[in-house]
């Protein structure tokens, strides 16, 4: 088929996959653990820092909540099978990381024709050479720049035949409709996995859109979640069409709290840069954390502390703060 991506894809040599086509996401169910998702190890995300703009670095590092990739990076390493997750709107790079952070699932990100956006975090380097950087390390990300809502229904399952979409397009589905009409030849396609909406209370034509798509769940036999307390500031959405997503919001008693003395590290000012310390204080909401490097004390809420790698502010910096 004509994928319309002339020189602009770069494929990485993916192994074959069985369960290439298939809608059905994996496992009995797909549970949004909300704990889980605020506590997630951001490391993943830490080591691939690079590869999108040094600018967005401290986006993709945010928390949930305030930012989506947290809840990507837990996606893609609870779920993450050998099917590529695909990411419509490349951008700076920043969603297909997170999806591909578990490395091992192959990443499909979709731009619009003749778009070069992408090439803001390639930081200099060509992409030929951007490609052998990440895939030298495992971070499979296929570029395609292809109008979606031009090609044939059958592209459409071969560019879609998986389980996880991420829609981040334009954001004005009233003014350039793309969300509205790519929504609905999914529909068409007969797409049975998880669609991702970013942005779902941006602005007042995301707000009514999304409102449609809900009250269109019963006839359109799919049932919708607002997750933004775990995703985007701005609004996150899912629309299931696999029956098998099931939200878990209520905190294990095991996971509710550190214990004093846990060596723990903390996302110090809750600036997305995380320093070691130990805990002096506990409570269910929040961790009372003593830096190691200058002895400093700073109250965080649970989902701003993980456990320790063992570094610290000067391990990083080379000065006290």
């Amino acid at each position: 088929m004509e994928d319309k991506n002339d020189d602009n894809t770069i494929l990485n040599n993916e192994k074959e996959c069985p369960l290439d086509g298939s809608f059905d996401p994996p496992g009995n169910k797909v549970t949004i653990d909300y704990d889980k998702i605020r506590r997630i190890d951001k490391r993943p995300l830490e080591n691939l820092q690079n590869f999108t703009t040094p600018a967005y670095v401290k986006h993709m590092l945010n928390d949930a909540g305030k930012e989506h990739y947290p809840f990507l990076n837990y996606l893609s390493n609870t779920y993450g099978d050998c099917r590529h997750f695909a990411d419509i709107g490349t951008r700076v790079i920043a969603s297909s990381i997170a999806l591909g952070s578990n490395l091992k699932s192959p990443v499909w990100t979709f731009d619009i024709p003749g778009s070069k956006e992408r090439h803001a975090a390639f930081r200099g380097h060509t992409e030929e050479q951007y490609q052998e950087k990440t895939k030298s390390i495992g971070l499979s990300i296929k570029f395609h720049n292809v109008d979606l809502l031009e090609v044939s229904d059958e592209e459409l399952k071969d560019y879609f035949g998986t389980w996880f979409v991420m829609l981040d397009t334009f954001h004005e589905p009233d003014t350039t409709p793309f969300e509205r009409e790519f929504f609905q030849r999914m529909r068409d396609i007969g797409f049975r996995g998880i669609l991702g909406l970013d942005d779902i209370h941006l602005n007042p034509e995301m707000k009514k859109w999304w409102k449609e798509v809900q009250d269109g769940a019963i006839d359109g036999g799919y049932t919708t979640y607002d997750i933004t307390e775990v995703g985007h500031f701005s609004g996150t959405g899912l629309v299931d069409f696999s029956g098998k997503v099931l939200i878990k919001k209520e905190v294990e008693a095991s996971s509710k709290n550190f214990t004093v003395g846990e060596r723990v590290q903390g996302n110090w000012q809750m600036e997305g840069t995380y320093y070691s310390g130990v805990v002096t204080a506990s409570s269910p909401g929040s961790v009372t954390i003593q830096y190691d490097d200058d002895g400093s004390f700073e109250t965080l809420p649970i989902s701003s502390v993980r456990g320790d790698i063992l570094r610290s502010r000067r391990e990083l910096t080379g000065t006290v703060m």
